[in-house]
């Protein structure tokens, strides 16, 4: 077994252990690392893989069979958490077309047709080519292909986020001014799913998405994948 302790994403301890587990068997193991001084606002990460003793007909030693990442502080970051009252003021122009967000050296443009960030100009530069665009499909895999009528579920998603309907598009504020709130929300081509996307645009330029899809009217719990299609 191969351990590492990491700070953020720099290996601060690591070794090896000779583990003999059984198949169905469970087995308590001890790290043992130093002690170490944690730094406020890092990430500290526990990483234990399982590597081959020696050469296989499939892989070679030193493979990687499984491997699992914990997090050791989960706390991490709170003291870093946003006064966003306390960020610079953002702006917007609500129309027809779109929405323009007017921040300190940056700007959102918003396409209300179909909700998607048109562009992301950040000191000057573009951050965003298109996107995100809502996707729930994934590529099929020999046990899709092998279990009845399954490929057939999940071909029906392929085009779902690229004929996706939008229905309704809301902005609002906070009382000082300091972040906005896009949201979107509207129908799917699949059942009678809907999908809802929600900006939070803060001063600073720090843009959350979240991403809610309802699945209804589909007939079973097939969803290949919920995600999105960024393009930078």
């Amino acid at each position: 077994m191969y351990w590492e302790l990491k700070e953020n994403d720099q290996i601060l301890q690591s070794g090896t252990l000779d583990v003999s587990i059984a198949p169905s068997e469970t087995k308590q193991v001890s790290i043992p690392w130093d002690a170490w001084e944690q730094k406020e606002g890092c990430e500290y990460w526990l990483n234990v893989s399982f590597r081959l003793k020696q050469d296989e007909l499939w892989a070679d030693k030193g493979h990687t069979v499984i491997e699992e990442q914990m997090l050791l502080n989960e706390d991490a970051g709170a003291s870093q958490r946003l006064d966003v009252d306390a960020l610079e003021s953002v702006s917007y122009e609500d129309s027809v077309a779109g929405i323009s967000v007017q921040g300190n050296d940056f700007q959102v443009e918003i396409d209300k047709a179909t909700g998607e960030i048109k562009s992301f100009v950040s000191g000057g530069v573009n951050l965003v080519e298109q996107g995100p665009i809502p996707n729930y499909f994934r590529a099929l895999v020999d046990n899709d292909r092998g279990a009845g009528d399954l490929a057939s579920q999940i071909w029906r998603w392929q085009n779902a986020g690229t004929g996706r309907t939008v229905e309704s598009v809301n902005v609002s504020e906070n009382e000082a001014g300091t972040m906005l709130t896009v949201s979107i929300s509207g129908t799917l081509p699949v059942g009678t799913s809907r999908f809802s996307m929600t900006y939070y645009i803060y001063g600073d330029g720090t843009i959350r998405v979240d991403h809610t899809l309802s699945p209804t009217g589909i007939g079973n719990d097939i969803i290949p994948v919920v995600g999105n299609i960024l393009r930078i």
